[in-house]
């Protein structure tokens, strides 16, 4: 059912998140009101959140000075430009981190009563959308951008934060300019038991119009100036400032992924990290909807391969999945957590026949 929403004044909310408990306080509301936007849904009783394992937060500007305790871990907040942001950021990364029996995978996620139906992408593929028009056509909605698939038996559990689709277009690319919508308050069906996978179905743009990829900087008051000139040095490089919440600057910065760029970059990032307060790829596909959509069955190793292509690069689900040192190791895991589940190739196009491909698989994967 939809969880009502945090009254203004209320400055502390539990939440029970997969296994882990998560206590939050503060002594203003900004924060409160960032993280309960996404995790209504798992609010709880303080009795529930406690139970082990827990995890107890605390965020505070006494002395103008915000602050973010994690478990009695102090992160100082002064000088970003959006504490609030920031602090949600850190806070959700330290969750992540504390989920050790999850693997998170980038993907969609609804159900029927036979099993789950995973939906992975790259951003800007359509996942939420398709979601929505799933769960408008009766499935479960269990995630719209985080699979978690438990480590040891392989079940999907629900995840469902809130959904954040473009307004007035069938699909978009990233989350700016996009809208929370709150899957209980569409009428969805919404959660349900942990289940195994009925099918995996690995959406696809096609080849982008360029080649490139891109991250994002956030840097710190007065620090930023070495930095950039480094990084405007580099050739093929490109680098722009952007607006990012609550009036933070951050820069863009595109590039071919070529092996000797990649490292030279990374090696600039390393030698500024004081400067940086946050860092992230922010990969976009520049998809087309307008065509009509072509499913494909694939192999489970090759399902495997695009999972890891495509792991969530923020929110703490960047780098190695738990109890994985490597990619190798992560791809003999994942294919053999998959098994059997029946595994297919979903170029996009226009979103009513998505639907219907869908059905096709999950129709086919019941026949196994």
């Amino acid at each position: 059912m939809e969880k009502p929403p945090l009254p203004r004044l209320c400055l502390g909310a539990s939440y029970r998140i997969l296994d882990l408990g998560v206590a939050l306080t503060a002594d203003r509301g900004d924060l409160l009101d960032l993280f309960d936007q996404d995790y209504a849904w798992f609010r709880t009783a303080p009795e529930a959140a406690a139970q082990p394992p827990a995890l107890a937060a605390r965020y505070t500007s006494a002395g103008g000075t915000p602050r973010l305790a994690v478990d009695g871990e102090d992160l100082l907040l002064a000088g970003h430009p959006a504490p609030a942001l920031h602090a949600y950021r850190l806070l959700l990364t330290r969750i992540f981190g504390r989920l050790s029996a999850f693997y998170f995978l980038h993907a969609g996620v609804v159900a029927l009563p036979a099993g789950a139906v995973i939906l992975a992408g790259p951003p800007g593929v359509g996942k939420s959308t398709l979601v929505a028009a799933l769960c408008r056509a009766g499935y479960s909605f269990y995630s719209d951008d985080i699979c978690p698939l438990h480590a040891r038996t392989g079940e999907v559990h629900p995840f469902p934060r809130s959904l954040w689709l473009a307004p007035g277009s069938e699909a978009g690319s990233g989350r700016r300019g996009k809208r929370p919508l709150i899957p209980a308050a569409e009428g969805y069906t919404v959660g349900g038991p942990p289940c195994r996978p009925l099918c995996l179905i690995c959406l696809e743009a096609g080849p982008p119009p360029e080649a490139g990829e891109e991250i994002v900087l956030t840097v710190r008051p007065g620090q930023a100036d070495a930095l950039l000139a480094d990084l405007a040095a580099v050739a093929g490089l490109t680098l722009r400032p952007e607006a990012e919440g609550e009036g933070a600057v951050a820069w863009r910065l595109r590039y071919p992924p070529a092996g000797q760029l990649v490292v030279r970059l990374r090696g600039l990032l390393a030698a500024h990290a004081g400067a940086i307060w946050q860092v992230y790829r922010e990969d976009r596909v520049a998809a087309s909807f307008h065509g009509t959509p072509e499913l494909t069955p694939i192999p489970v190793h090759a399902a495997a391969f695009r999972l890891l292509a495509n792991l969530k690069p923020e929110e703490g689900t960047s780098g190695p999945l738990p109890g994985a040192p490597d990619g190798a190791a992560l791809f003999m895991r994942l294919g053999t957590l998959l098994g059997q589940t029946p595994c297919f190739r979903l170029q996009v196009g226009r979103l009513s026949e998505e639907v219907e491909r869908v059905a096709e698989a999950v129709t086919h994967a019941r026949k196994i």
